[in-house]
């Protein structure tokens, strides 16, 4: 596990490197539709060189972000010196890893990863837009209520249904199967089953009763699916289960109410936030389309069956 989690974070730091800082990557087009040129300004602390390797320079800016990417914001202003030091070592380690994938890189990978980075860089910006000009409306608590109304199922409301078995427990010998399935003959004319158990456990026959909810677990799934599929007083035929002869009857029926919606609340809560996310996020990329001139273009099936080749 520590070594996935080693791997994972030099992995994370060899895109960052590669990405930041004095880098030799090729970078995407900066005439592309839609994106602006970089502006020529300078991040705090990139004049302040931490390592240079082979010529590539890794600044305080690039150790900065890379802490607050790992440890989060708020843990980052705490990490100690030491703590910091194997980041940027770290990251010197990928850069020069880096270094080497690229002098093997030919013009399709450069031309691969530009592509990549151009599509990470406008998810990035467009994540920064949502985050500054679109606010997701809060949870309101009538709409708690309206989703706790009409999913009472997800909060433990149901219905439990009561049943009794008699079964022999055993499977049946030739010489008393025929003589004792004859005595559970009509079981929905015999009213209290436990007394006509004891009465044929008395004269000798190995029989057994049960009584439980459906939702034992316990019950094996046959008569799981007959109790369902019987009415409250209704008795089922008889059921073999690996040679075993069952008889089932539906004696009640009773609703378990929900848990209360207090115990719920931030359940729900939680369950709707993305749909809030998602609506604002619909509104956003309407207003964006609105002083936007789009024009879709026809794709011929050569540029389909091409599409993702290389050359």
């Amino acid at each position: 596990m520590v070594y996935c989690k080693t791997l994972l974070s030099l992995l994370f730091l060899l895109i960052l490197s590669s990405c930041s800082g004095d880098r030799p990557v090729q970078k995407p087009p900066a005439d592309k539709e839609g994106v602006k040129k970089e502006a020529a300004v300078k991040l705090g602390g990139e004049d302040v060189v931490l390592a240079v390797v082979n010529g590539s320079k890794i600044s305080r800016s690039d150790l900065d972000l890379a802490i607050r990417k790992l440890a989060g914001e708020e843990a980052a202003g705490g990490l100690d010196e030491k703590t910091a030091k194997k980041v940027l070592e770290s990251m010197v380690m990928s850069r020069a890893i880096s270094q080497l994938r690229q002098k093997e890189m030919s013009e399709q990978d450069h031309a691969e990863i530009a592509g990549e980075v151009a599509v990470f860089q406008e998810q990035l910006m467009v994540r920064q837009y949502l985050a500054k000009h679109s606010t997701p409306q809060l949870v309101t608590m009538e709409a708690i209520q309206e989703y706790y109304d009409a999913h009472p199922e997800l909060f433990g409301s149901g219905n439990s249904r009561l049943y009794e078995v008699i079964t022999t427990g055993r499977p049946l010998q030739a010489t008393e199967r025929d003589e004792l399935l004859g005595k559970l003959k009509d079981p929905a004319t015999r009213e209290k089953w436990q007394s006509w158990v004891e009465e044929l456990v008395q004269a000798g026959y190995p029989m057994v009763y049960r009584q439980g909810r459906d939702g034992d677990e316990v019950l094996h799934p046959a008569l799981h699916q007959a109790i369902a599929a019987l009415s409250v007083g209704q008795v089922s035929q008889l059921i073999f289960i690996k040679e075993i002869p069952y008889l089932v009857r539906v004696t009640g029926e009773r609703i378990i109410p929900a848990k209360p919606l207090s115990e719920v609340t931030e359940t729900i809560r939680k369950a709707l936030a993305p749909q809030q996310l998602k609506q604002a996020i619909e509104e956003a990329g309407k207003e964006a389309l609105a002083g936007a001139v789009v024009k879709y273009k026809t794709i011929s099936a050569k540029d389909k069956t091409t599409a993702g080749r290389h050359p």
